[in-house]
Protein backbone atom coordinates (compact mmCIF):
# COMPACT_ATOMS: atom_id res chain seq x y z
CA UNK A 1 0.00 0.00 0.00
CA UNK A 2 1.13 3.45 -0.57
CA UNK A 3 1.31 5.91 2.37
CA UNK A 4 -1.84 6.40 3.79
CA UNK A 5 -3.52 4.04 1.62
CA UNK A 6 -3.80 1.71 4.75
CA UNK A 7 -6.07 3.60 6.80
CA UNK A 8 -8.20 4.76 3.28
CA UNK A 9 -8.77 1.14 2.76
CA UNK A 10 -9.85 0.10 6.20
CA UNK A 11 -12.28 3.11 6.63
CA UNK A 12 -13.77 1.49 2.68
CA UNK A 13 -14.71 -1.19 4.49
CA UNK A 14 -16.37 0.63 7.79
CA UNK A 15 -13.16 0.70 10.34
CA UNK A 16 -12.28 3.60 12.35
CA UNK A 17 -8.57 3.61 13.50
CA UNK A 18 -7.99 2.84 17.69
CA UNK A 19 -11.80 1.79 17.67
CA UNK A 20 -11.53 -1.23 15.22
CA UNK A 21 -8.31 -1.15 14.88
CA UNK A 22 -5.43 -1.67 17.34
CA UNK A 23 -2.29 -3.09 18.61
CA UNK A 24 -0.73 -3.75 21.60
CA UNK A 25 2.98 -5.09 23.04
CA UNK A 26 3.95 -7.23 25.75
CA UNK A 27 7.25 -8.84 27.25
CA UNK A 28 6.93 -11.49 24.20
CA UNK A 29 4.61 -10.62 21.61
CA UNK A 30 3.38 -7.33 19.75
CA UNK A 31 -0.57 -7.86 18.93
CA UNK A 32 -2.46 -6.56 15.80
CA UNK A 33 -5.78 -6.74 16.14
CA UNK A 34 -8.91 -5.39 13.05
CA UNK A 35 -12.35 -6.08 14.13
CA UNK A 36 -14.13 -6.29 10.92
CA UNK A 37 -17.71 -5.00 11.00
CA UNK A 38 -19.37 -7.77 8.63
CA UNK A 39 -17.51 -11.27 6.89
CA UNK A 40 -18.08 -10.46 3.12
CA UNK A 41 -15.29 -11.25 0.93
CA UNK A 42 -13.93 -7.88 0.52
CA UNK A 43 -14.31 -7.12 3.97
CA UNK A 44 -12.61 -10.29 4.72
CA UNK A 45 -9.75 -9.87 2.09
CA UNK A 46 -9.11 -6.46 2.77
CA UNK A 47 -8.51 -7.56 6.55
CA UNK A 48 -6.11 -10.23 5.28
CA UNK A 49 -4.40 -8.03 2.83
CA UNK A 50 -3.59 -5.14 5.67
CA UNK A 51 -2.57 -7.89 8.51
CA UNK A 52 0.15 -9.00 5.49
CA UNK A 53 1.30 -5.36 5.01
CA UNK A 54 1.46 -4.89 8.76
CA UNK A 55 4.20 -8.01 9.07
CA UNK A 56 5.90 -7.50 5.69
CA UNK A 57 6.13 -4.33 4.37
CA UNK A 58 5.41 -1.43 7.04
CA UNK A 59 7.05 1.98 6.25
CA UNK A 60 9.73 2.59 8.56
CA UNK A 61 10.74 6.10 7.39
CA UNK A 62 12.03 8.99 10.00
CA UNK A 63 9.28 11.38 10.25
CA UNK A 64 6.86 8.12 10.66
CA UNK A 65 9.41 7.56 13.69
CA UNK A 66 9.50 10.30 15.16
CA UNK A 67 5.85 11.10 15.24
CA UNK A 68 5.86 8.07 16.87
CA UNK A 69 8.68 8.20 19.25
CA UNK A 70 6.59 11.43 20.52
CA UNK A 71 3.28 9.19 21.24
CA UNK A 72 5.07 6.29 22.89
CA UNK A 73 7.26 9.15 24.88
CA UNK A 74 3.17 10.64 25.84
CA UNK A 75 2.03 7.39 26.88
CA UNK A 76 5.00 6.79 29.00
CA UNK A 77 4.63 10.52 30.83
CA UNK A 78 1.05 9.77 31.65
CA UNK A 79 1.85 6.16 33.12
CA UNK A 80 4.70 7.76 35.48
CA UNK A 81 3.66 7.48 39.07
CA UNK A 82 4.28 5.35 42.45
CA UNK A 83 2.69 2.66 41.38
CA UNK A 84 4.49 1.90 37.69
CA UNK A 85 7.90 2.73 39.84
CA UNK A 86 6.78 0.34 41.99
CA UNK A 87 6.27 -2.35 39.61
CA UNK A 88 9.73 -1.42 37.94
CA UNK A 89 11.39 -2.06 41.14
CA UNK A 90 9.31 -5.50 41.84
CA UNK A 91 10.59 -6.69 38.25
CA UNK A 92 14.52 -5.48 38.75
CA UNK A 93 13.99 -8.06 42.11
CA UNK A 94 12.85 -10.94 40.42
CA UNK A 95 14.69 -10.46 37.54
CA UNK A 96 17.43 -8.40 37.42
CA UNK A 97 18.89 -6.74 34.72
CA UNK A 98 17.45 -9.45 32.08
CA UNK A 99 14.95 -7.90 29.33
CA UNK A 100 12.61 -9.28 31.14
CA UNK A 101 13.10 -6.55 33.86
CA UNK A 102 12.13 -4.23 31.82
CA UNK A 103 8.65 -2.67 31.24
CA UNK A 104 7.19 -3.54 27.84
CA UNK A 105 6.70 0.11 27.15
CA UNK A 106 10.63 0.31 26.66
CA UNK A 107 13.56 2.72 28.39
CA UNK A 108 12.84 6.01 27.81
CA UNK A 109 16.54 7.08 26.30
CA UNK A 110 16.22 3.73 23.68
CA UNK A 111 13.08 5.35 22.82
CA UNK A 112 14.17 9.00 22.42
CA UNK A 113 17.06 7.89 20.27
CA UNK A 114 16.64 4.79 18.44
CA UNK A 115 16.68 5.43 14.87
CA UNK A 116 14.79 3.81 11.69
CA UNK A 117 17.70 1.31 11.15
CA UNK A 118 17.33 0.01 14.31
CA UNK A 119 13.93 -0.70 14.30
CA UNK A 120 14.12 -1.82 10.67
CA UNK A 121 16.80 -4.68 11.96
CA UNK A 122 14.17 -5.20 14.79
CA UNK A 123 11.58 -5.88 12.10
CA UNK A 124 13.21 -8.11 10.07
CA UNK A 125 14.71 -9.81 12.38
CA UNK A 126 11.42 -10.57 14.20
CA UNK A 127 7.98 -10.30 11.72
CA UNK A 128 8.69 -13.88 10.41
CA UNK A 129 6.44 -16.59 9.33
CA UNK A 130 8.39 -18.98 11.64
CA UNK A 131 7.25 -16.51 15.18
CA UNK A 132 3.49 -15.44 13.78
CA UNK A 133 0.48 -16.81 14.65
CA UNK A 134 -2.86 -15.80 12.65
CA UNK A 135 -6.32 -15.80 14.55
CA UNK A 136 -9.80 -15.58 13.16
CA UNK A 137 -12.55 -15.54 15.04
CA UNK A 138 -16.05 -14.99 13.77
CA UNK A 139 -18.93 -16.45 11.23
CA UNK A 140 -17.01 -17.69 8.50
CA UNK A 141 -16.88 -20.72 6.15
CA UNK A 142 -13.24 -22.46 7.24
CA UNK A 143 -12.71 -23.80 3.42
CA UNK A 144 -13.27 -20.07 2.20
CA UNK A 145 -11.20 -18.89 4.84
CA UNK A 146 -8.17 -21.08 4.18
CA UNK A 147 -7.62 -20.55 0.88
CA UNK A 148 -7.95 -16.60 1.69
CA UNK A 149 -5.72 -17.17 3.82
CA UNK A 150 -3.14 -19.44 1.74
CA UNK A 151 -3.15 -16.29 -0.80
CA UNK A 152 -2.39 -13.73 1.63
CA UNK A 153 0.10 -15.02 3.18
CA UNK A 154 2.06 -18.42 1.20
CA UNK A 155 4.57 -16.34 -0.29
CA UNK A 156 5.79 -14.59 2.95
CA UNK A 157 9.28 -14.90 3.82
CA UNK A 158 11.94 -13.81 6.15
CA UNK A 159 14.04 -11.47 5.12
CA UNK A 160 17.94 -11.60 6.57
CA UNK A 161 19.18 -13.37 9.56
CA UNK A 162 16.78 -14.51 12.48
CA UNK A 163 15.95 -12.62 15.77
CA UNK A 164 17.64 -14.54 18.82
CA UNK A 165 15.32 -15.12 21.92
CA UNK A 166 16.68 -13.52 25.50
CA UNK A 167 18.93 -15.85 27.72
CA UNK A 168 17.31 -17.79 29.96
CA UNK A 169 17.28 -16.16 32.79
CA UNK A 170 19.32 -17.79 35.64
CA UNK A 171 17.14 -18.63 38.44
CA UNK A 172 18.79 -18.09 41.63
CA UNK A 173 18.31 -20.52 45.09
CA UNK A 174 15.71 -19.77 47.07
CA UNK A 175 16.72 -17.65 50.44
CA UNK A 176 14.69 -15.73 52.37
CA UNK A 177 14.65 -11.66 51.24
CA UNK A 178 13.25 -7.99 52.29
CA UNK A 179 13.25 -5.38 49.72
CA UNK A 180 11.62 -1.70 50.81
CA UNK A 181 10.55 -0.25 47.57
CA UNK A 182 10.21 3.68 48.41
CA UNK A 183 8.09 5.61 45.89
CA UNK A 184 7.39 9.29 45.77
CA UNK A 185 3.88 10.25 45.97
CA UNK A 186 2.51 7.03 46.57
CA UNK A 187 -0.94 7.73 48.46
CA UNK A 188 -0.82 3.74 50.36
CA UNK A 189 1.27 1.31 51.44
CA UNK A 190 1.60 -2.10 50.30
CA UNK A 191 2.58 -5.20 51.88
CA UNK A 192 3.81 -8.75 49.61
CA UNK A 193 4.75 -11.93 51.06
CA UNK A 194 5.82 -14.53 48.58
CA UNK A 195 7.15 -18.10 48.94
CA UNK A 196 9.12 -18.64 45.49
CA UNK A 197 10.29 -22.03 44.73
CA UNK A 198 11.80 -22.70 41.07
CA UNK A 199 9.92 -22.84 38.38
CA UNK A 200 9.05 -26.50 36.61
CA UNK A 201 8.51 -26.95 33.31
CA UNK A 202 5.03 -29.41 32.84
CA UNK A 203 3.32 -31.16 30.50
CA UNK A 204 0.20 -29.00 29.06
CA UNK A 205 -2.35 -32.38 29.90
CA UNK A 206 -5.57 -32.95 32.19
CA UNK A 207 -3.76 -34.03 34.98
CA UNK A 208 -1.78 -30.95 35.28
CA UNK A 209 -4.74 -28.46 35.35
CA UNK A 210 -6.50 -30.96 37.86
CA UNK A 211 -2.60 -30.12 39.69
CA UNK A 212 -2.89 -26.50 39.24
CA UNK A 213 -7.14 -26.86 40.60
CA UNK A 214 -5.77 -27.84 43.50
CA UNK A 215 -3.26 -25.30 44.53
CA UNK A 216 -5.71 -22.95 43.61
CA UNK A 217 -8.65 -24.36 45.52
CA UNK A 218 -5.76 -24.32 48.61
CA UNK A 219 -5.42 -20.74 47.79
CA UNK A 220 -9.05 -19.50 47.51
CA UNK A 221 -9.14 -20.76 51.23
CA UNK A 222 -6.11 -18.84 52.64
CA UNK A 223 -7.56 -15.42 50.77
CA UNK A 224 -11.61 -16.00 52.68
CA UNK A 225 -9.54 -16.53 56.01
CA UNK A 226 -7.31 -13.65 55.47
CA UNK A 227 -10.39 -10.64 56.12
CA UNK A 228 -11.38 -12.56 59.46
CA UNK A 229 -7.96 -12.85 60.66
CA UNK A 230 -7.49 -9.01 59.58
CA UNK A 231 -10.67 -7.80 61.90
CA UNK A 232 -9.63 -10.60 64.69
CA UNK A 233 -5.76 -8.44 65.10
CA UNK A 234 -7.85 -4.90 65.35
CA UNK A 235 -7.69 -4.86 61.48
CA UNK A 236 -3.97 -3.40 60.46
CA UNK A 237 -5.00 -3.09 57.48
CA UNK A 238 -7.71 -1.80 55.07
CA UNK A 239 -8.01 -4.60 52.98
CA UNK A 240 -6.60 -8.17 53.26
CA UNK A 241 -7.70 -11.01 51.18
CA UNK A 242 -5.43 -11.93 47.96
CA UNK A 243 -3.79 -15.13 48.13
CA UNK A 244 -3.13 -17.67 44.89
CA UNK A 245 -0.55 -19.40 42.99
CA UNK A 246 1.88 -16.42 41.44
CA UNK A 247 3.75 -17.67 38.56
CA UNK A 248 6.41 -16.32 35.68
CA UNK A 249 7.61 -18.50 32.89
CA UNK A 250 10.56 -20.31 33.79
CA UNK A 251 11.71 -18.08 36.43
CA UNK A 252 9.17 -18.88 39.83
CA UNK A 253 6.33 -20.10 40.83
CA UNK A 254 5.10 -19.50 44.55
CA UNK A 255 2.08 -18.14 46.67
CA UNK A 256 1.18 -14.30 47.52
CA UNK A 257 -0.30 -12.35 49.37
CA UNK A 258 -1.15 -8.66 49.41
CA UNK A 259 -2.72 -6.17 51.46
CA UNK A 260 -3.81 -2.42 51.47
CA UNK A 261 -4.37 0.23 53.34
CA UNK A 262 -2.13 -0.59 56.24
CA UNK A 263 -1.94 1.20 59.38
CA UNK A 264 0.60 -1.06 61.02
CA UNK A 265 2.71 -2.68 58.83
CA UNK A 266 4.32 -5.72 61.51
CA UNK A 267 0.71 -6.81 62.45
CA UNK A 268 -0.08 -6.83 59.21
CA UNK A 269 2.40 -9.31 58.61
CA UNK A 270 1.64 -11.23 61.31
CA UNK A 271 -2.27 -11.93 59.78
CA UNK A 272 -0.30 -13.12 56.42
CA UNK A 273 1.94 -15.11 58.46
CA UNK A 274 -0.58 -16.59 60.78
CA UNK A 275 -2.84 -17.23 57.29
CA UNK A 276 -0.07 -19.48 55.98
CA UNK A 277 0.68 -21.13 59.05
CA UNK A 278 -2.75 -22.42 59.71
CA UNK A 279 -3.20 -23.61 56.32
CA UNK A 280 0.30 -25.75 56.47
CA UNK A 281 -0.27 -26.68 59.79
CA UNK A 282 -3.78 -27.95 60.30
CA UNK A 283 -4.87 -27.49 56.54
CA UNK A 284 -8.17 -26.99 55.50
CA UNK A 285 -11.70 -28.36 56.03
CA UNK A 286 -14.26 -30.25 54.08
CA UNK A 287 -17.04 -27.39 54.70
CA UNK A 288 -14.15 -24.48 53.26
CA UNK A 289 -13.12 -27.09 50.54
CA UNK A 290 -16.65 -27.33 49.17
CA UNK A 291 -17.58 -23.59 49.62
CA UNK A 292 -14.10 -22.85 47.63
CA UNK A 293 -15.41 -25.59 44.82
CA UNK A 294 -18.43 -24.17 44.75
CA UNK A 295 -17.37 -20.36 43.77
CA UNK A 296 -15.07 -21.46 41.66
CA UNK A 297 -17.58 -23.82 39.57
CA UNK A 298 -20.15 -20.35 39.43
CA UNK A 299 -17.61 -17.94 38.55
CA UNK A 300 -16.33 -20.58 35.86
CA UNK A 301 -19.65 -21.12 34.77
CA UNK A 302 -20.50 -17.11 34.38
CA UNK A 303 -17.61 -16.66 32.11
CA UNK A 304 -18.51 -19.34 29.73
CA UNK A 305 -21.92 -18.28 29.93
CA UNK A 306 -20.94 -14.61 28.77
CA UNK A 307 -17.90 -16.36 26.06
CA UNK A 308 -20.81 -17.24 23.88
CA UNK A 309 -22.28 -14.03 23.68
CA UNK A 310 -19.11 -12.22 24.07
CA UNK A 311 -17.18 -10.31 21.44
CA UNK A 312 -15.07 -11.89 18.73
CA UNK A 313 -11.77 -9.26 19.83
CA UNK A 314 -12.66 -10.51 23.78
CA UNK A 315 -12.30 -14.33 22.25
CA UNK A 316 -9.39 -13.23 20.26
CA UNK A 317 -7.66 -12.00 22.94
CA UNK A 318 -8.03 -14.96 24.79
CA UNK A 319 -6.95 -17.23 22.36
CA UNK A 320 -3.59 -14.89 21.84
CA UNK A 321 -2.75 -15.00 25.19
CA UNK A 322 -3.17 -18.98 25.36
CA UNK A 323 -0.90 -19.20 21.97
CA UNK A 324 2.04 -16.82 23.77
CA UNK A 325 1.79 -19.12 26.87
CA UNK A 326 2.22 -21.97 24.52
CA UNK A 327 -0.65 -23.12 25.95
CA UNK A 328 -3.35 -25.55 24.14
CA UNK A 329 -6.42 -23.24 23.38
CA UNK A 330 -9.49 -23.91 25.38
CA UNK A 331 -12.68 -22.25 24.88
CA UNK A 332 -14.70 -20.98 28.30
CA UNK A 333 -17.17 -23.56 27.73
CA UNK A 334 -14.65 -26.15 27.52
CA UNK A 335 -12.95 -25.23 30.76
CA UNK A 336 -15.92 -25.40 32.26
CA UNK A 337 -16.82 -28.74 31.34
CA UNK A 338 -13.43 -29.55 32.34
CA UNK A 339 -14.12 -28.46 35.64
CA UNK A 340 -17.35 -30.31 36.04
CA UNK A 341 -15.43 -33.01 35.60
CA UNK A 342 -12.89 -32.50 37.42
CA UNK A 343 -14.17 -30.85 40.63
CA UNK A 344 -15.88 -33.80 41.99
CA UNK A 345 -12.43 -35.90 42.08
CA UNK A 346 -10.89 -33.50 44.55
CA UNK A 347 -10.37 -34.77 47.98
CA UNK A 348 -9.93 -32.83 50.96
CA UNK A 349 -6.33 -35.13 51.63
CA UNK A 350 -4.67 -33.94 48.63
CA UNK A 351 -5.59 -29.98 49.10
CA UNK A 352 -3.85 -30.32 52.67
CA UNK A 353 -0.98 -33.10 51.46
Amino acid sequence: YPDGEVQRALEGIGLQMAADVNASTGPDTTTFIIDLPRNDQVSLDTGLSVMRELVTSMLIEPDKVDAERGVVLAEERSRAGPALEASKAFLQLQLGSHPYGRSPIGLRNVIETVTPATIRGFYDAFYRPERATLIIVGDVRIDQMTAAITGAFQDWRGRGEPGKDPKPITVKPASPDVAIITTAGATDTNLMLRWFEPYTERPHTKAERRRVLVEQLAAGVIARRLPGLNEAAGKPAARIGNAGAAAIPEVWRGQIATTVGITDTFKALDVMVKAHRQAVEFGITQEELDEQLRLVIDATKREAERGRTGTSVAQVEIAADMVAADLPFLSLQQGYALLLEQAPTITLAEVNA
